[in-house]
Protein backbone atom coordinates (compact mmCIF):
# COMPACT_ATOMS: atom_id res chain seq x y z
CA UNK A 1 0.00 0.00 0.00
CA UNK A 2 3.19 2.08 0.23
CA UNK A 3 2.23 3.16 -3.58
CA UNK A 4 -1.39 4.16 -3.56
CA UNK A 5 -2.43 7.83 -3.35
CA UNK A 6 -5.16 8.28 -1.22
CA UNK A 7 -8.37 10.05 -3.47
CA UNK A 8 -11.00 11.41 -1.75
CA UNK A 9 -13.84 11.00 -4.04
CA UNK A 10 -12.88 7.24 -4.12
CA UNK A 11 -13.28 5.77 -1.06
CA UNK A 12 -16.67 3.90 -2.40
CA UNK A 13 -15.36 3.13 -5.55
CA UNK A 14 -12.04 0.98 -4.52
CA UNK A 15 -11.37 -0.71 -1.95
CA UNK A 16 -8.33 1.21 -0.43
CA UNK A 17 -10.13 4.81 -1.54
CA UNK A 18 -6.97 5.51 -3.80
CA UNK A 19 -5.47 5.06 -7.14
CA UNK A 20 -2.09 3.21 -7.77
CA UNK A 21 0.70 5.88 -8.04
CA UNK A 22 3.01 4.42 -10.80
CA UNK A 23 5.72 7.31 -10.30
CA UNK A 24 8.23 4.37 -8.94
CA UNK A 25 7.93 2.91 -12.28
CA UNK A 26 9.39 5.69 -13.98
CA UNK A 27 5.88 6.87 -15.18
CA UNK A 28 3.16 9.80 -14.40
CA UNK A 29 0.66 8.63 -12.77
CA UNK A 30 -2.78 10.53 -13.02
CA UNK A 31 -6.25 9.36 -12.41
CA UNK A 32 -8.17 7.08 -14.31
CA UNK A 33 -11.12 8.52 -13.64
CA UNK A 34 -12.39 12.05 -12.39
CA UNK A 35 -13.07 10.70 -8.73
CA UNK A 36 -15.79 14.25 -8.62
CA UNK A 37 -17.82 12.81 -11.56
CA UNK A 38 -19.95 9.64 -11.48
CA UNK A 39 -19.40 6.73 -13.44
CA UNK A 40 -20.88 6.43 -16.83
CA UNK A 41 -24.20 3.62 -16.35
CA UNK A 42 -25.55 2.03 -19.38
CA UNK A 43 -28.86 1.96 -17.10
CA UNK A 44 -30.46 0.41 -14.32
CA UNK A 45 -30.21 -3.62 -14.10
CA UNK A 46 -32.64 -5.55 -12.07
CA UNK A 47 -31.88 -8.55 -10.59
CA UNK A 48 -34.68 -10.78 -9.38
CA UNK A 49 -34.62 -13.98 -7.81
CA UNK A 50 -36.62 -17.26 -6.46
CA UNK A 51 -35.15 -20.33 -4.34
CA UNK A 52 -35.62 -23.50 -2.47
CA UNK A 53 -33.69 -24.80 0.28
CA UNK A 54 -35.83 -27.94 0.72
CA UNK A 55 -35.86 -30.96 -2.06
CA UNK A 56 -39.00 -30.55 -4.08
CA UNK A 57 -40.95 -32.84 -6.26
CA UNK A 58 -42.29 -32.30 -9.62
CA UNK A 59 -45.00 -34.63 -10.68
CA UNK A 60 -47.27 -32.06 -12.62
CA UNK A 61 -44.93 -31.68 -14.92
CA UNK A 62 -44.11 -28.55 -15.12
CA UNK A 63 -43.12 -25.49 -13.32
CA UNK A 64 -40.21 -25.55 -10.24
CA UNK A 65 -40.10 -21.73 -9.58
CA UNK A 66 -41.85 -18.51 -10.81
CA UNK A 67 -39.72 -14.91 -11.22
CA UNK A 68 -41.83 -11.70 -11.14
CA UNK A 69 -40.13 -8.73 -12.69
CA UNK A 70 -41.58 -5.66 -13.96
CA UNK A 71 -39.32 -4.01 -16.53
CA UNK A 72 -39.75 -0.33 -16.97
CA UNK A 73 -38.19 -0.24 -20.97
CA UNK A 74 -37.42 -3.34 -23.51
CA UNK A 75 -34.28 -5.60 -21.82
CA UNK A 76 -32.23 -8.32 -22.71
CA UNK A 77 -32.84 -10.87 -19.90
CA UNK A 78 -30.28 -13.64 -18.36
CA UNK A 79 -32.54 -16.49 -16.29
CA UNK A 80 -30.49 -19.06 -14.83
CA UNK A 81 -31.93 -21.57 -13.05
CA UNK A 82 -29.07 -24.59 -10.77
CA UNK A 83 -29.79 -27.62 -8.57
CA UNK A 84 -29.58 -31.04 -8.60
CA UNK A 85 -32.20 -33.79 -9.62
CA UNK A 86 -32.86 -37.61 -9.38
CA UNK A 87 -35.53 -40.19 -9.40
CA UNK A 88 -36.69 -43.87 -7.99
CA UNK A 89 -35.79 -44.89 -11.73
CA UNK A 90 -33.77 -44.26 -14.57
CA UNK A 91 -35.25 -41.39 -17.09
CA UNK A 92 -33.53 -41.21 -20.04
CA UNK A 93 -35.26 -38.11 -21.31
CA UNK A 94 -35.52 -34.98 -18.46
CA UNK A 95 -36.06 -31.63 -20.38
CA UNK A 96 -35.35 -28.36 -19.01
CA UNK A 97 -36.39 -24.52 -19.87
CA UNK A 98 -37.75 -21.30 -19.45
CA UNK A 99 -40.68 -19.58 -20.84
CA UNK A 100 -42.86 -16.41 -19.82
CA UNK A 101 -46.60 -18.75 -19.63
CA UNK A 102 -47.27 -21.08 -17.17
CA UNK A 103 -48.57 -23.74 -19.77
CA UNK A 104 -47.08 -27.41 -18.91
CA UNK A 105 -44.51 -28.91 -21.02
CA UNK A 106 -43.51 -25.55 -23.33
CA UNK A 107 -40.73 -23.31 -22.69
CA UNK A 108 -38.69 -21.32 -25.50
CA UNK A 109 -37.10 -23.62 -27.74
CA UNK A 110 -33.95 -21.87 -27.32
CA UNK A 111 -33.80 -22.42 -23.47
CA UNK A 112 -34.38 -26.34 -24.06
CA UNK A 113 -31.87 -28.62 -22.12
CA UNK A 114 -32.15 -32.49 -22.14
CA UNK A 115 -30.17 -34.88 -19.49
CA UNK A 116 -30.64 -38.26 -18.06
CA UNK A 117 -31.15 -39.08 -14.67
CA UNK A 118 -30.14 -42.13 -12.93
CA UNK A 119 -32.13 -44.19 -10.42
CA UNK A 120 -31.31 -43.09 -6.80
CA UNK A 121 -28.27 -40.52 -8.18
CA UNK A 122 -27.79 -37.17 -7.66
CA UNK A 123 -27.23 -35.01 -11.28
CA UNK A 124 -26.42 -31.37 -11.50
CA UNK A 125 -28.70 -29.58 -13.05
CA UNK A 126 -27.64 -26.00 -14.52
CA UNK A 127 -29.50 -23.98 -17.87
CA UNK A 128 -28.91 -20.37 -18.96
CA UNK A 129 -31.13 -18.41 -21.90
CA UNK A 130 -30.96 -15.08 -22.67
CA UNK A 131 -34.43 -13.52 -24.09
CA UNK A 132 -35.29 -10.02 -25.54
CA UNK A 133 -38.47 -8.52 -23.42
CA UNK A 134 -40.64 -5.39 -23.70
CA UNK A 135 -41.66 -3.24 -20.94
CA UNK A 136 -44.09 -4.65 -18.91
CA UNK A 137 -44.80 -6.91 -16.74
CA UNK A 138 -43.43 -10.72 -16.88
CA UNK A 139 -43.78 -13.75 -14.46
CA UNK A 140 -41.11 -16.11 -15.92
CA UNK A 141 -41.25 -19.91 -15.04
CA UNK A 142 -38.14 -22.53 -14.56
CA UNK A 143 -39.95 -25.84 -16.24
CA UNK A 144 -38.53 -29.87 -15.81
CA UNK A 145 -40.71 -32.59 -16.65
CA UNK A 146 -40.11 -36.62 -17.84
CA UNK A 147 -40.18 -36.66 -21.76
CA UNK A 148 -40.17 -40.56 -21.70
CA UNK A 149 -43.50 -40.65 -19.47
CA UNK A 150 -42.44 -42.89 -16.89
CA UNK A 151 -44.85 -40.74 -14.44
CA UNK A 152 -41.81 -41.02 -11.99
CA UNK A 153 -41.88 -38.24 -9.54
CA UNK A 154 -38.20 -35.60 -10.39
CA UNK A 155 -37.28 -34.73 -7.13
CA UNK A 156 -34.70 -31.23 -7.28
CA UNK A 157 -32.48 -31.15 -4.23
CA UNK A 158 -31.94 -26.96 -3.12
CA UNK A 159 -31.92 -24.93 -6.26
CA UNK A 160 -32.16 -21.54 -7.49
CA UNK A 161 -33.60 -19.73 -10.36
CA UNK A 162 -31.93 -16.15 -10.64
CA UNK A 163 -33.00 -13.09 -13.38
CA UNK A 164 -30.75 -10.30 -14.42
CA UNK A 165 -32.19 -7.28 -16.98
CA UNK A 166 -30.11 -5.31 -19.06
CA UNK A 167 -31.89 -2.56 -20.91
CA UNK A 168 -31.58 -2.03 -24.39
CA UNK A 169 -30.07 1.56 -25.61
CA UNK A 170 -30.86 2.13 -28.97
Amino acid sequence: MQNVSKQSGLTNRSLSGGILDLKFMGGQSKPPVDPSKPLPVAGSILLAFEKFIAPIQVTDRGNVLKVHVDLTEECDVLIRADSSITASANIRNVSIGFLNEEAPERRWQGSARRLSVKADRWTPVVASYVVRLECGSHDLYWKVWDDDSTDKPLTLNAGTMTVEAIPIRK
